[in-house]
């Protein structure tokens, strides 16, 4: 279970880091080269006998277009047929890929939320799903990761191993500072064990590691930024480049990555990535399956509006947008609604890419087990713990 200080300031759409929570040690690879797929007789996926891409059931689509990896449009009727002569399109007759890049898109995303000392910006489906680490120039070092030792190379954050928290029986935390590298070690609270690494040079610049006790009486190591007034637990911008909470007159965050501001997007302050300025907020498909939005960002300037493109192809899906206005990512026939992403009693991730259901066997690829959390900000969260 990942242990939650205060509002997540990771989120989806354009919004890219924050101080939130941590998971269990973790200190293993995945393989994705064992990530193999055959083909049932009764025609599901069966990937290595632990990741299994089901058939699916006969889900339409309610009007609107599909863009079909830049080849044209395939109208969707209230029954599920297409253009070509009415046949029925059924959710999952076109299978996940089985390519080595759509392999590693799983297992990056799988370690992304569960190597994340935050609560990472969006759940691993829809990781999957809209190619997310690719969508932004921050999160592209986590596209080839193999192990929480990668992502922390990456993010400069991480959940710990068992050499940074060594002694699961004792009964006392053990917060600290290594030098510049603050370790929470959480062994008193089985219900938040979720233990946590922060390389404040890093991540804070000229901030340095320390220790405190928060204004919920939780000791912690974090990044000190300087002094700081706020009487409240929300997140405040100390200026366009770091965010920060403040305990006791002090103000403990991070600066933002790179490319990304510091800012406040209806009530919700957090780095939001820098993407292009776009003038019309909507949404359309373009190109060979990508997603494209032109959405809100935090500030006017230089433009109230940036694009984002999610390349739908990466995962096998097409675009698709509604007459509403709204647009995902799918797989022919499907809904993202037809599946819902959960974590079994057994340590399986039951995953949701573009409507189709995706399970990860977390103890099969070197995990304990796995978990579900709900922050305050309302997001569900699963995840592999080691």
């Amino acid at each position: 279970m990942k242990r939650h200080h205060a509002t997540r300031w990771r989120a989806s759409a354009v919004v890219v880091l924050g101080i939130a929570g941590a998971l269990a040690g973790c200190n293993i690879v995945v393989d994705a080269g064992a990530y193999h797929v055959v083909y049932d007789t009764d025609g599901s996926v069966v990937v290595d006998g632990s990741v299994t891409v089901p058939e699916g059931g006969t889900s339409a689509m309610d009007g609107g277009s599909q863009g079909m990896d830049g080849a044209g449009s395939q109208g969707m009727d209230g029954a599920g047929s297409n253009a070509e002569g009415g046949r029925p399109v059924a959710c999952g007759s076109t299978p996940l890929p089985t390519t080595q890049a759509f392999k590693q898109l799983v297992s990056a995303c799988v370690l992304s939320v569960s190597c994340d000392a935050q609560f990472f910006a969006t759940t691993v489906s829809d990781c999957i799903t809209n190619d997310y680490l690719q969508t932004f120039g921050s999160l592209a070092c986590l596209g080839n990761i193999t192990s929480c030792a990668d992502f922390y190379n990456c993010e400069n954050l991480s959940v710990t191993t068992t050499v940074q928290c060594p002694d699961t029986s004792s009964s006392d935390d053990d917060t600290y500072c290594n030098g510049n590298i603050a370790t929470n070690c959480y062994y008193s609270e089985p219900n938040m064990e979720l233990n946590s690494v922060y390389n404040c040079t890093a991540l804070a610049g000229s901030g340095t590691c320390e220790v405190y006790t928060d204004d919920n009486d939780n000791t912690q190591a974090a990044c000190e930024l300087g002094p700081c007034t706020d009487t409240d637990d929300n997140y405040h911008c100390l200026d366009t480049s770091h965010i920060y909470t403040c305990s006791g007159g002090t103000a403990y965050g991070f600066a933002c990555p790179s490319a990304s501001t510091c800012g406040t997007l209806m009530g919700s302050t957090s780095c939001y990535y820098n993407a292009t300025a776009c003038s019309v907020p909507g949404v359309s498909c373009t190109g060979s399956g990508v997603l494209s939005e032109c959405v809100a960002t935090a500030s006017s300037s230089p433009s109230a509006y940036q694009v984002q493109n999610f390349n739908c192809a990466a995962s096998g899906l097409s675009c698709e947008t509604d007459d509403a206005g709204g647009g995902q990512c799918v797989s022919p026939g499907c809904e993202q609604s037809t599946c819902t992403e959960s974590c079994s009693g057994s340590g399986v991730l039951t995953l949701c890419v573009g409507g189709l259901p995706l399970t990860y066997d977390c103890v099969a690829n070197g995990f304990t087990s796995c978990d579900t959390m709900s922050p305050s900000s309302g997001q569900t969260y699963n995840y592999c713990i080691y």
